[in-house]
């Protein structure tokens, strides 16, 4: 049967960089998105009518069914991850829409559905994190996270849809919406300080490397009904990705250093005048808690099953996010 595509959450920065190399190998491809979403990031695929459209809500059942006709393979991408949204949001996107795409899917011809979580639920006092570790939800985001994992592949094992759950670390490049604008912003007008230790470890993972992932889970067989961690080949420390950050920009790294308390409270400050001016933080406490914390990754269950190799270095990866990062200001 041949493959066609349903990409939710195409208009993000995943989903888009996704839908770019299904497009490039010349894939059906359909997308799920709301009427009044801001398509940028795909705009020249929908002008030159690379892909078929299908406005709707994933919270909808009606638009689930319309977005999975023809479709045989499912990139769940779509998700809420603003860490300042309610627990009852978090369910509604991240739980019951999916339950209802998992029902409708099961009684459809579907070859693969690759449903994309987070590391973010596994606890964080583990020197190296792997599928085995324990998962220990700290807050909505990743307790809904865990949640989907659950139904995901109960799916799989009580009705046989051949479900394939991936785990990506901090995934960072061009079009990134989460957390890298504000380092990158801070560090620009010299304002990043070092809230950590600059040894502390974080591992990430450049989209491309991602996407490559998604694409090998839905050709291994192997692959259904497993979950895999999906990160960078080695964690850098906070000091290492903040220079090479600021070497793109052209201008000196941090050399001050500021205590987590502070840091914390001044970040609770912002957040609350953020949403009292109904505009979105630019960083919440969550987020922080995420690069304060040392998240080394095992990704060898992904290199053997999946044949998965991470290939774009931070130096490389930098270089073309700060690009962007730079030509979107000026836009």
């Amino acid at each position: 049967m041949k493959e066609k595509y349903l990409v939710t959450g195409a208009n993000g920065f995943i989903g888009s960089h996704l839908v770019d190399a299904l497009v490039s190998k010349r894939r059906f491809v359909k997308v799920l998105i709301r009427e009044n979403s801001n398509i940028y990031n795909i705009e020249e695929h929908v002008k030159k009518k690379r892909i078929e459209i299908v406005y709707g809500d994933m919270r909808e059942r009606r638009s689930l069914k319309e977005a999975l006709d023809n479709c045989n393979v499912i990139c769940n991408v779509g998700a809420l991850t603003d860490l300042s949204a309610s627990r009852k949001a978090f369910l509604d996107v991240n739980v019951h829409s999916l339950r209802n795409m998992l029902e409708l899917a099961s009684k459809r011809p579907v070859k693969r559905f690759v449903q994309i979580s987070s590391i973010g639920a596994f606890s964080k006092n583990h020197s190296v994190i792997n599928e085995e570790t324990p998962l220990n939800p700290m807050n909505n985001y990743e307790l809904s996270k865990v949640e989907g994992e659950k139904i995901a592949i109960s799916y799989w094992k009580e009705k046989g849809l051949p479900v394939t759950i991936l785990e990506p670390s901090a995934v960072y490049g061009p079009k990134v919406n989460i957390g890298f604008p504000y380092m990158l912003d801070a560090i620009k007008k010299g304002r990043m300080r070092y809230p950590v230790s600059e040894d502390n470890l974080l591992n990430l993972i450049y989209v491309t490397d991602f996407v490559k992932a998604i694409e090998l889970s839905i050709e291994k067989e192997e692959a259904i009904g497993e979950r895999f961690i999906i990160g960078g080949e080695k964690p850098y420390t906070y000091k290492e990705i903040i220079e090479a950050a600021a070497h793109e920009l052209g201008v000196p790294p941090p050399k001050k250093h500021i205590p987590i308390s502070i840091a914390k409270c001044f970040i609770f400050i912002t957040q609350h005048i953020a949403k009292m001016k109904g505009k979105k933080p630019g960083l919440v406490i969550e987020y922080f808690d995420y690069i304060t914390t040392n998240m080394n990754l095992d990704i060898s269950k992904a290199k053997s099953i999946l044949g998965f190799k991470p290939e774009v270095e931070l130096k490389d990866g930098m270089r073309e996010m700060v690009k962007w990062f730079l030509s979107s200001r000026t836009l």
